[in-house]
């Protein structure tokens, strides 16, 4: 008869999300801002075809809100690299 003997279980490991840190909430924000900036883009180019009066509100979105949102991206990679740099 053989003998077995009791492993202890290994720890389970936490969510993806938990070892990303704030990096997942900076991209969510950074692909949000940036979707909206291009909705209001459109919004803007559509306005202007349609001889519309165009809303300032829109104007802010699109000339802020992408620059933004791409940095907010750019800065989601730039973390990663940093943080696998570390390892």
């Amino acid at each position: 008869m053989s003998q077995t003997t009791a492993r202890p279980a290994p720890a389970p490991s936490a969510p993806a999300a938990d070892r990303r840190g704030g990096r997942g909430v900076v991209l969510v924000l950074g692909v949000t801002v940036t979707a909206v900036s291009f909705v209001a883009l459109l919004g803007l180019l559509a306005a202007y075809f349609f001889s519309w009066p165009a809303v300032p509100a829109l104007y802010a979105l699109a000339m802020f809100g992408l620059p933004v949102g791409f940095s907010l991206m750019l800065l989601h990679v730039v973390l990663g690299a940093v943080r696998r740099s570390r390892l």
